[in-house]
């Protein structure tokens, strides 16, 4: 079995001091990542060979993305140092994007470069007319949680043609649900915060559970940080959303350990869900 060695090559693009030091970056999308190289390395000789190379640049412009979603486009009047943070952000996260083209250029896999821009477009274009829905209030949080998934999914679709015929249908469950393991724990990690959470499953959560004037002060946007925080802490939120993310993991392992036959695979799959099945959420604010 090859050694998965991709976060640490990531740390030479990812640990960039001036990042670091003035700005937030987001996880390190460790499962979908382990999820390709894995199947990537069971797949056709050439998927094989660069399985390392493809899950690097795959990650980088993963958290290019991600690195972007976090730039607050809505605040005015900003101070020095958060008005920094969030140009870095804009920085940092064209950046790690514009790394995926150095290093397939450099490799000459010029086809996985179109590949790669062809799931940036789709995602970009799916998060635009998402988030156009959601501003209208048109979302249901069914319809949130299935898009959400769909959009964390694109960038590793890009290389279903190179995993072996057989195990396509298996590659795109399993990474389904390692999508919804990450955006379940970005959920909970920014469950205090309104302006993130808003017409998100903490949003709806809420919404479900609450009287008629806190409704309309939600859907009018007229909640101060304070009483926002105070509503997840009542309706026990940050629980809800850690009570998801334990079901969907369980739900996957039974699938994973009755559905599949290859041992092989269901260990590795199992050793990849680890960090999924032993995630703690942040303590609670008093």
């Amino acid at each position: 079995m090859t050694t998965y060695r991709v976060p640490n090559l990531a740390k030479k693009y990812t640990n960039y001091d001036m990042i670091q030091r003035h700005t937030e970056i987001p996880n390190f999308p460790d499962g979908r990542v382990r999820l390709l190289a894995f199947f990537l390395n069971r797949g056709p000789v050439r998927s094989a060979e660069h399985s390392e190379l493809y899950s690097l640049v795959t990650a980088l412009v993963q958290m290019g993305l991600d690195t972007h979603e976090m730039i607050d486009v809505h605040e005015e009047d900003l101070k020095e140092q958060e008005m920094r943070s969030r140009q870095l952000k804009v920085l940092g996260g064209d950046y790690f994007s514009a790394r995926f083209y150095q290093l397939l250029a450099a490799a000459g896999q010029i086809s996985v470069v179109a590949s790669l821009s062809e799931g940036i477009c789709i995602v970009n274009e799916r998060k635009m007319n998402l988030y156009n829905r959601m501003r209208r209030q048109l979302v249901t949080a069914e319809e949130y949680v299935n898009e959400s998934v769909q959009l964390k999914k694109q960038l590793f679709l890009s290389f279903q043609s190179m995993i072996s015929a057989e195990e396509v249908s298996l590659f795109d469950r399993v990474l389904s649900a390692f999508s919804l393991f990450d955006m379940l724990i970005e959920e909970i990690e920014h469950v205090r915060d309104m302006e993130r959470s808003r017409y998100r499953l903490a949003y709806y959560q809420i919404l479900g559970h609450t009287d008629s004037n806190v409704k309309g002060a939600l859907n009018r946007n007229e909640l101060e940080p304070n009483e926002w925080i105070q509503l997840t802490l009542k309706h026990r939120t940050q629980e809800f959303l850690t009570d998801k993310l334990r079901h969907s993991v369980n739900d996957t392992e039974r699938f994973i350990e009755n559905e599949i036959s290859d041992q092989v695979v269901v260990q590795e799959i199992l050793k990849m869900m680890e960090s999924y099945r032993t995630y703690r959420a942040p303590g609670k604010v008093v």
